[in-house]
């Protein structure tokens, strides 16, 4: 079926029939004629400029077509083509190549051999990859690329190397990132990618194409900038940009400021020390204000929203290359999606503020938690926060391969730093991994659990394993550590407090194997009463 692109690429050959006429070329237009071969007769005058097969039934073209030597301009759109037909490679003055509208899953290496080509349309084929064909110096006079209505999940860094590149379309696929290198690009005018999987886009886009007139960019769901933002075009999103690298650098100045005015922060002696230490900063809680569920003293969890939930998924993975002592190359956690929506569900039924943050970087992650912690709390009774990432040594990674201490997220909510959530439980879950694989579809997770919470009262981290030892992630289900809280909380949060609850997924977990694979969860905790997150007393 016909689009509004195909329409436009209609049009476009349509005022280049006219201008061939102009110019008295040879060509030779057979349109829907139901063409199953191609007839002798179109190789017989080697000097055509122009072939149209376009609306046939041609499944691949005859050698001759090699003698076309003075062929630029080639239209096989609307065809049924399975595979890239070789013997185009061999037009050395191609210029212009329409294969839109076929059934082609791959683009042959060879097409490099048409080093004059300038517009190239692929549009309405099977592809799943940006062709990596097309980013190579030998084609890097192309200025237009027509690629919408595929199933291409990603662009390669190498997209690059089209320095020329004035118009791309890739609307309808299933892209979900743009590399950095796409800000090379500086020639482009003309950029749609409407209806696919943009979260967010690369942070010199702004600033670097500005030359971008035609933008488009609805149907997907960009946060970094948000969509509103992208609307307005190039221009709004550079200012977006701008502001964004300003906040980031207010931000890790306040946190670098926080860290060296605070000293370094007193350590838990040991994991399996789970009351509060004597001399654990008290909560100014007046005695009447005291709260009790079956006459044990509880926190009062009533407000609505019960308080922020932050949850951060790390998926995909990149190096950052301004910092590259200090970045670690890391494969995606596939999986992790599921965790993602079973924990958001989870903190939607129990009445959070749920906020979800994809692949953020080290630097993204504090500034975020930061302005959380910023923000005023008075009126919440709980905060909760949940990281999904690759982690080593008391540390997570931002999606950059640069960790950052578990220490500083979870004492960006003291109570110095957050009055607002003062004597008011803050719950950290933590699944954090390093991928190496022990079995086909799991993959291990392993970070040391010490010292990695404040010395001060109500403070809960719930971690996937003790230290020294692994927690799986099946790529295929999500983690076991995710999957059995998540499952508890929804079977007993309305009537056991979150201690219980813990305690039976240490159970579940523990339960768990997968041919010899033992994972147990560490939680430690300062919290002073009992917690119950769906308690209607």
């Amino acid at each position: 079926m016909a689009t509004e692109d195909d329409n436009l690429e209609q049009v476009v050959d349509e005022v280049e029939d006219d201008t061939v006429n102009e110019e008295n070329k040879e060509e030779c237009i057979l349109r829907g004629k139901q063409l199953i071969t191609v007839p002798p007769t179109v190789w017989k005058n080697r000097d055509i400029y122009k072939l149209s097969l376009q609306g046939n039934k041609l499944k691949e073209l005859p050698p001759q077509i090699r003698r076309l030597k003075s062929l630029q301009k080639l239209v096989l759109s609307f065809n049924a083509f399975d595979n890239f037909p070789l013997v185009v490679c061999e037009l050395k003055k191609l210029t212009h190549l329409c294969l839109s509208r076929n059934r082609l899953k791959m683009i042959s290496l060879q097409i490099g051999q048409l080093t004059h080509l300038t517009d190239l349309r692929l549009s309405g084929n099977y592809l799943t990859e940006f062709p990596e064909a097309l980013c190579t110096v030998e084609l890097s006079n192309l200025e237009i690329i027509f690629l919408y209505d595929n199933k291409i999940k990603e662009v390669p860094e190498e997209i690059s190397l089209l320095k020329k590149l004035k118009i791309l379309n890739i609307n309808d696929n299933k892209i979900a990132a743009l590399p950095d290198s796409f800000c090379e690009l500086v020639n482009l005018e003309v950029f749609k990618a409407k209806n696919n999987k943009l979260k967010k886009l690369p942070p010199d886009f702004g600033e670097k194409l500005t030359g971008i007139k035609d933008l488009d960019l609805n149907g997907n769901p960009l946060a970094i900038p948000p969509l509103v933002v992208c609307q307005k075009g190039i221009s709004a999103i550079r200012k977006f940009q701008e502001n964004k690298k300003k906040e980031a650098e207010e931000t890790l100045a306040i946190h670098m400021a926080r860290r060296q005015s605070d000293g370094p922060a007193d350590k838990l002696s040991s994991i399996t020390k789970v009351v509060p230490k004597p001399g654990l900063q008290k909560p100014s809680v007046k005695k009447e204000d005291a709260y009790c569920v079956d006459g044990i003293p509880a926190y009062r969890i009533t407000s609505e929203p019960r308080g922020v939930a932050i949850i951060i998924n790390n998926h995909h993975f990149t190096v950052n290359e301004q910092r590259p002592n200090e970045s670690r190359q890391l494969p995606n956690r596939e999986g992790t999606q599921l965790d993602k929506e079973k924990l958001q569900s989870m903190f939607s039924e129990l009445k959070f503020d749920v906020r979800v943050f994809e692949d953020l970087s080290s630097d993204e992650m504090m500034r975020e938690l930061i302005k959380v912690s910023m923000e005023n709390h008075d009126m919440n009774d709980v905060f909760a926060c949940c990281v999904l990432s690759h982690g080593s040594l008391g540390a997570v990674y931002g999606s950059d391969g640069i960790g950052v201490k578990i220490s500083d997220i979870t004492s960006t909510f003291i109570a110095s730093r957050c009055p607002g959530l003062r004597g008011k439980p803050k719950l950290f879950f933590i699944q954090a991994c390093q991928n190496e694989e022990r079995q086909e579809n799991v993959e291990e997770d392993a970070v040391s659990v010490s010292n990695v919470i404040p010395d001060q009262a109500d403070f809960l981290l719930g971690y996937a394993t003790v230290p020294g030892y692994v927690s799986y992630r099946d790529t295929k289900q999500g983690s076991w550590y995710v999957g059995a809280l998540v499952q508890t909380m929804e079977k007993y949060s309305e009537r056991l407090h979150l201690l219980d609850i813990l305690t039976i997924v240490n159970d579940s977990v523990a339960m768990e194997s997968s041919d010899g694979c033992v994972q147990v969860p560490a939680p430690q905790y300062t919290l002073r009463k009992r917690l119950y997150l769906n308690n209607n007393k």
